[in-house]
């Protein structure tokens, strides 16, 4: 004779109900969330899944509502009914017990969840790529109508992007156009403010000019074999483009212009530049040779030899040469060293200057 298994007593069963019942308001949370999302960024399929979801839900619920009452009139058959396959309202399978019941809605519910989370990360990150392609091609047209350059091309990104033809491509592609016509863009502007300025700068440059040319005279008076180079004309650069004859201009024509006249003050500039580094490291190497020799004239007289034969001699040819004009550098470098040399071999050590 079998033994019925024992009936849980009612609060364990009303402990178990309120359970489920706990369960079932967190999915009612989540399915209610996702039936939202479903709608702004779901498939058919995803908002088919949801629904199939609402309908088990309520399988579910009413089998809850129907097992509460039993409890303190039939737990037999409360617990019974646990047990029983749960169907919907139009006698469709949902489980083969509520335990299979519940797994199911589980399930749906996290199957639509993931595919959502994949499908809202994808519109992320389209909306920020279509965001930066917005960003890029609204500079890039303005850019190319300043500059009057790769208008055609600008053109034919926008209507990509808004065909949503290859936006991956178009993304990489606006980026380079814009890259490249903001460079463009920056030389546009540097060009035009070294050309605002021009008539300063060609003054300037005729004074510098004055003073390289004073410069270059002395040296080729003062040295001998003078550097062999011309000192630049500025006059000869002539007073530019006429700025009322450019206004209103492309940059395409005005570019034409501009740059090569203030590619040629730059050239200017670099020239007068280059001619007084030439012509001055003669004389500042003149000067220098002189220092090196007074400076050691006055250590050989600190310690009393001065004038000692055994290296004035030394001190005057090398004196000679460098307070003569024109002056003889490469005849007189080797004179003062001999002198240097001389004069620290006569200080004995701990002497003065040593």
């Amino acid at each position: 004779m079998s033994v019925s298994p024992a009936l849980p007593e009612p609060a364990q069963m009303r402990a178990k109900l309120a359970e489920w019942q706990t369960w079932l308001d967190g999915e009612t949370d989540r399915l209610l969330a996702l039936d939202e999302r479903a709608k702004m960024a779901g498939t058919d399929a995803d908002r088919g899944d949801v629904a199939a979801a609402f309908v088990a839900r309520k399988a579910i619920g009413d089998r809850l509502v129907a097992i509460g009452p039993l409890i303190d009139k039939n737990r037999r058959e409360a617990v019974a009914l646990m047990g029983k396959p749960v169907v919907d309202s139009l006698g469709g399978p949902v489980g083969k017990d509520i335990d299979d019941a519940g797994k199911l809605l589980d399930a749906i519910i996290g199957a639509v969840e993931q595919r959502l989370d994949a499908t809202e990360q994808r519109q992320v990150v389209d909306i920020a790529k279509a965001q930066a392609i917005d960003a890029d091609l609204s500079v890039a047209e303005r850019l190319s109508r300043q500059l009057g350059e790769q208008v055609n091309q600008v053109a034919q990104l926008r209507q990509q992007q808004a065909a949503r033809r290859d936006l991956d491509g178009v993304a990489a592609t606006a980026a380079k156009v814009r890259a490249a016509l903001e460079r463009n863009d920056q030389q546009r502007q540097r060009v035009l403010a070294a050309f605002s300025v021009a008539p300063d700068r060609i003054q300037r440059l005729a004074e510098r000019e004055r003073d390289v040319r004073d410069l270059a005279a002395r040296c080729t008076e003062k040295i001998a074999g003078p550097p062999r180079l011309a000192v630049p004309s500025v006059a000869a650069i002539g007073g530019g483009p006429d700025p009322a004859k450019l206004a209103g201009l492309p940059w395409s024509a005005a570019r034409t212009q501009i740059e090569p006249f203030v590619d040629k003050l730059d050239r200017v500039e670099r020239a007068l530049d280059e001619a007084a580094r030439r012509f001055g490291a003669p004389l500042a190497e003149r000067d220098d040779l002189r220092g090196l020799l007074e400076g050691f004239r006055g250590k050989a007289g600190a310690n009393g030899f001065s004038e000692d034969p055994a290296v004035e001699p030394l001190y005057r040819q090398a004196r000679d040469l460098l307070w003569s004009a024109p002056c003889d550098l490469d005849g007189a470098r080797p004179l003062v060293q001999r002198y240097i040399a001389a004069v620290n071999a006569r200080i004995p050590a701990g002497g003065v200057g040593r």
